[in-house]
């Protein structure tokens, strides 16, 4: 994804077309599997992200006040992807 995000920003910017994408982490409003409860817990917040966070990062992306980020991925995960899943396991142990 950054290598193909890298190459439309040089492809797109002199068209005045940004290229930033979004990559959220586990995403749903009332789900509850046996994976969304483990994608919960391993999540700061101890929840999923809702479709109205997500589509307000992309609702920012659009906006004129981002108008000067190009060839970014913005991770919206609510830190999920900075938590180390080994480590949290052996916090539970003791």
């Amino acid at each position: 994804m950054t290598n193909l995000t890298k190459s439309l920003i040089n492809i797109f910017a002199e068209k005045s077309v940004r290229v930033n994408p979004i990559t959220p982490g586990w995403v749903g409003d009332g789900i509850e599997t046996p994976a969304i409860k483990e994608a919960k817990w391993l999540n700061p917040f101890n929840r999923t992200a809702s479709y109205d966070e997500v589509a307000k990062v992309i609702r920012f992306l659009i906006s004129d006040d981002a108008s000067f980020i190009n060839g970014e991925s913005l991770v919206v995960d609510g830190g999920s992807s900075s938590v180390d899943y080994v480590l949290k396991k052996e916090s539970e142990l003791s």
